[in-house]
């Protein structure tokens, strides 16, 4: 394989005010080689490690983030929104031995990439303590390259999934944090490699603590 060579542009702005801040962020990827690498989540007839040449591809896309703080009862509640638009196709065609790619016709969309992402999140932090509740939307993917509409069974599932997490203050060196992931226990496809359709990760629920020396 040789080496992944790109030229990465960004142009962007933010804003910053009291208790508004918020930015927009253009980018865009011109890969003259682009390369993928095996690993036991991408499954197939490779050697872990192994790499693999893609050829030119382009990966545009947006990113919009909005934040606000407010403050009630002395209390700080935090809200936030972002999202990302990405665009990647390839543009060249070849045939590879990287299952995730296969054969490839230019024009052809890069797999595992989402189209669509949006994050919102709204929390509560007094003096020494926290709260916060997220909900993230993750659009389907196709999980082999292609363009046009793909079957199901080359794509996974669009999906919300709701996170809670919480932290307090015992003192200046101890903290208690706990968290939920998936806090709905959604169902869905995340990925269908290696070895068929793999779901994504149940209701899971931990907690902790942090000391400071």
């Amino acid at each position: 394989s040789d080496p992944e060579q790109s030229v990465n542009s960004e142009l962007g702005r933010r804003y910053e005010a009291a208790s508004l801040s918020g930015e927009a962020i253009a980018n865009f990827n011109d890969y003259s080689n682009l390369v993928g690498t095996c690993t036991a989540s991408t499954g197939g007839s490779c050697d872990i490690g192994a790499q693999f040449d893609g050829g030119e591809a382009d990966m545009k896309g947006l990113e919009l983030a909005l934040g606000y703080d407010a403050m009630a009862g002395g209390l700080n509640l935090p809200l936030r929104f972002s999202y990302t638009y990405t665009d990647a196709t390839f543009r060249n065609s070849f045939s590879s031995g990287f299952e995730e790619w296969g054969t490839v016709e230019s024009g052809d969309e890069l797999p595992y990439i989402p189209e669509h992402q949006l994050q919102l999140a709204a929390g509560v932090r007094g003096e020494r303590w926290g709260l916060n509740l997220s909900a993230s939307w993750v659009d389907e993917m196709r999980t082999v390259a292609g363009q046009g509409s793909a079957p199901a069974s080359e794509l996974t599932d669009a999906h919300w999934v709701l996170d809670f997490a919480g932290d307090y203050e015992l003192n200046r060196s101890i903290s208690l944090y706990a968290r939920v992931e998936n806090l709905l226990d959604a169902t869905y496809i995340a990925a269908r490699r290696p070895a068929g359709a793999r779901p994504g990760m149940p209701l899971t629920a931990f907690a902790g603590m942090t000391a400071r020396f």
